[in-house]
């Protein structure tokens, strides 16, 4: 059995040294992604992403969109992945997912009351990265839709022109607040969009895990046409198709029902823009929400008996 061993003054300096290299590049590299940014009028402790209902309430808890995951409120990871391709090369400009790909750079970090703006570096091509989620107090029926939209624009930085495909994808995660629940999902074609929606495979009406619902569903789509492209699967496998191809195979994950931690599910689109120019692209749309089950009241009249008065009867049903 070998000795103990006991650190000499020398060796604890040593140490101790090491500990402040390490320390000191941690910090420089967290004061150099901020010094990258700017941000107008203030600089945000966090900034809301999609934020329309305490259920629908995922934020940035982080100064930078590229390399940081968005969150829900109360803190758990509610992921959403952005990786754009630039004439082959992908940059990740929103999240954290594994797979090696250069972060692309956040140079500005603009808020209203209803806006994010990001605008980020990907090589030699500018993404505006918006997130809304709108007020409308005029309007009930807007005001009562648990909505928040994404709007990517890509515009090249020189006088080329550039070969430019657009990644998004969010997880399982948004579903349910415990990860090791159930969820089951579809794809299908609504009028002009394409949608994803997934929800609880076993819902507990009115409960919560983790602050997050444990029933519902969440709604995620896009324009529906030509250089779109869908997949559904497991995080690491979707994700790395698209960034090393630009392009997804339009198939759904059979694997259903399963937990979201089970390979970790994630519901993606990819829109090929072609060639993008000084001029720019279209704005791309993304749509993330999520809906309850409907509370349907149901009016029932009772026949008056003699000398009674008629009674309404009102019976709550959750669908």
């Amino acid at each position: 059995m070998s000795p103990p061993l006991h650190p000499t003054r020398r060796d604890l300096f040593r140490l101790a040294a090491l500990g402040g290299v390490a320390g000191s590049l941690i910090l420089t590299q967290a004061q150099a992604a901020h010094a990258a940014t700017t941000f107008s009028p203030i600089r945000p402790p966090a900034t809301p992403l999609a934020v329309r209902s305490p259920y629908l309430s995922t934020w940035l808890r982080a100064d930078t969109l590229p390399g940081n995951w968005p969150t829900f409120w109360a803190g758990a990871v509610t992921a959403m992945t952005g990786i754009v391709r630039v004439d082959g090369q992908p940059y990740v400009f929103m999240g954290a997912p594994s797979g090696g790909w250069p972060l692309a750079t956040q140079t500005a970090l603009v808020l209203t009351a209803t806006r994010s703006a990001f605008i980020i570096t990907a090589g030699p091509v500018r993404l505006d990265v918006e997130f809304f989620s709108p007020v409308d107090p005029a309007s009930l029926r807007r005001q009562s839709v648990p909505m928040s939209y994404l709007a990517i624009t890509a515009t090249a930085t020189d006088s080329a022109s550039h070969q430019v495909s657009l990644y998004v994808d969010v997880s399982g995660e948004w579903a349910h607040g415990d990860r090791a629940q159930p969820i089951s999902w579809s794809t299908q074609t609504a009028g002009t969009q394409r949608v994803h929606t997934f929800q609880p495979s076993a819902p507990s009406v009115l409960a919560e895990a983790g602050d997050q619902a444990s029933w519902g569903t969440v709604v995620f789509s896009t324009d529906d046409g030509p250089g779109l492209t869908w997949q559904t699967g497991a995080d690491t496998t979707v994700r790395a198709r698209a960034a090393n191809t630009g392009a997804l195979p339009s198939t759904a994950d059979p694997n259903q029902p399963r937990a979201i931690n089970g390979s970790w599910p994630v519901f993606a689109f990819n829109r090929a823009l072609g060639a993008v120019t000084a001029a720019g692209s279209g704005p791309s749309v993304f749509v993330i929400g999520h809906r309850p089950f409907r509370l349907r009241c149901e009016r029932r009249v009772r026949p008056a008996r003699s000398g009674a008065v008629r009674g309404v009867e009102l019976r709550d049903a959750v669908r």
